[in-house]
């Protein structure tokens, strides 16, 4: 195993439809829907990026939540949540991916934290402990509770979460457009611009793919962050490109 990827599991669901009346008993459209599809988001769109990337991944999610999105043509209108509707025991899944761990020896832990409750700070903390024990690097995306997880190898917050991420060896801050800024523990930050420009229609799930993207560089090519980062900057903006949460092939890319 080459990546265990463990946290939340979106469950994202869509439908497309169209639309040429507004309803009799509420000013809303009457939608007609066209098409349906359901993908991963969160955790799961993480390691499909990476199985679709060539790095072999084991997966396991601690909560899984469900968004459902209704389209009229490229447009969203509406946007239902539930979640966390299963979540697992908390110790028990500290057990679980501590003892996966140990068994396989992962080349990477990659944590995918939505705040949806696969982790408690406890929990998290002895799991950082436990890949830290097993010199396993750790790279982490998490919505809110970034100090869970100091002396992870890397985080990746976006560009709306420069406040307190605490510390790493390298945090990586997302930048959509603007590509993304490597800062090393204690050295000079590196701007990491966009190389080529994308039409955007829809960022959803942009941020899972670009860590993705970012960790598959590392493990197959390179431990250059920086070069990891311009990998991951053209992903994403792959990603964008389509609607709903999308897995970027190896032939988009090349």
């Amino acid at each position: 195993m080459e990546a265990l990827v463990i946290g939340d599991l979106i469950i994202d669901r869509y439908i497309f439809g169209t639309s040429d009346r507004i309803c009799p008993e509420s000013p809303v459209p009457v939608i007609v829907p066209t098409e349906e599809k359901e993908t991963n988001g969160g955790a799961g769109l993480v390691k499909d990026q990476l199985r679709a990337l060539g790095v072999e991944t084991a997966f396991s999610f601690g909560s899984i939540s469900e968004k459902k999105r209704i389209f009229v043509g490229n447009h969203l209108v509406c946007r239902l949540d539930k979640d966390s509707f299963h979540k697992t025991d908390h110790h028990g899944y500290e057990r679980i991916v501590v003892r996966t761990m140990k068994q396989e020896r992962p080349k990477a832990l990659i944590i995918s934290d939505y705040g949806k409750g696969s982790f408690t700070e406890s929990s998290a903390k002895r799991i950082i402990q436990a890949a830290d024990i097993l010199d396993i690097p750790v790279f982490i995306d998490a919505k809110h509770n970034w100090t869970w997880y100091e002396s992870a190898y890397c985080k990746f917050p976006n560009q709306r979460e420069t406040g307190n991420v605490g510390n790493a060896s390298y945090i990586i801050y997302k930048r959509g457009a603007e590509g993304c800024i490597v800062a090393p523990n204690k050295k000079a930050k590196v701007v990491v611009p966009l190389e080529n420009t994308y039409e955007t229609r829809d960022t959803t799930g942009a941020g899972d793919v670009f860590l993705a993207a970012f960790v598959a560089h590392w493990i197959n090519k390179t431990k250059d962050m920086v070069e990891c980062a311009k990998f991951a900057n053209k992903v994403a903006a792959i990603s964008v490109t389509h609607t709903g949460t999308y897995v970027v092939s190896p032939e988009e890319i090349s």
